[in-house]
């Protein structure tokens, strides 16, 4: 037998970095592996704004199935679900948790200790007018159909069309201590429309243009990202959150919230 076959590796969590993560291990031989998610199936709802959850061919995914808490040893982990009639304890040679930035995993591993992060983001929302009068930003092609990440020098925005809601929802993040917008604003929705205009200017026109068209009234609460910093280095020099190794977290549940969100998908090789 080789190690692929007799290795078994649990992923906790079928969104884009836990199905990402078995692909990659299942063409690198690792064929003994199972993620467990939490929904019970793949239509129930979407992953990362537009990215539904699926089953990858070859990869066994089981639904409905919520980890209730683990048990670690030196050669093997115990993973215990809240269904215990239905999803017996599964004894695995590597956890993986994948499940979110609300982790059941890194909370029983680290706890959830939260810092300011240094960056506070203001907000908005444009939705879609019955008139037709706002449809060239909904058609335009960076928005069509997809969200994007622009990066600036000590500021950034995000935003991502909902093509089902017929929204534009924009974020612009601010890298400042964690009083600096209430200090600005005291969150009144024409403050947060003016500082969102005045740092709009480091971008190019169409994020200008999203944040001057957006309604003041439909100004959102400015939201204060925090760090949960979860990750701690193995005395081997591996980065891992278990002192034997054989647990480990990747995607959202790994790293911070800051400044954009839904890393996720671009970290399941942590």
């Amino acid at each position: 037998m080789t190690l692929g076959t007799t290795f078994r590796i649990a992923i906790i969590g079928g969104g884009p970095s836990g199905l990402s993560l078995a692909i990659a291990l299942k063409r690198k031989g690792f064929d003994n592996l199972v993620v467990y998610e939490r929904e019970k199936n793949d239509g129930v709802r979407h992953q990362g704004w537009s990215i539904s959850l699926f089953s990858p061919q070859g990869v066994k995914v089981v639904w409905d199935a919520q980890v209730k808490l683990f048990e670690e040893t030196e050669t093997k982990v115990y993973v215990h679900f809240v269904d215990e009639t239905r999803h017996p304890v599964d004894i695995v040679d590597l956890l993986i948790g994948a499940d979110g930035i609300h982790s059941p995993i890194r909370k029983q591993l680290t706890g959830d200790e939260i810092h300011p992060a240094g960056f506070n983001s203001v907000v908005g929302l444009i939705k879609k007018e019955l008139d037709g009068s706002n449809d060239d930003l909904f058609e335009h092609e960076l928005i069509k159909n997809t969200g994007a990440l622009v990066s600036g020098r000590n500021v950034a925005c995000w935003y991502a069309h909902q093509v089902l809601h017929n929204e534009i929802y924009w974020s612009l993040s601010i890298r400042c201590n964690e009083d600096y917008i209430r200090q600005r604003t005291n969150y009144d929705k024409k403050q947060l429309h003016s500082l969102a205009k005045e740092v709009s200017q480091n971008f190019f026109p169409l994020i200008q243009q999203m944040v001057e068209r957006t309604p003041v009234e439909q100004m959102q609460d400015c939201l204060l990202f925090k760090d949960l910093d979860p990750m701690k280095r193995h005395p081997s020099g591996r980065f891992c959150v278990s002192q034997t190794g054989r647990i480990t977290l990747i995607g959202d549940a790994a790293h911070a919230m800051l400044p954009f969100r839904g890393q996720g998908i671009f970290s399941f090789q942590v």
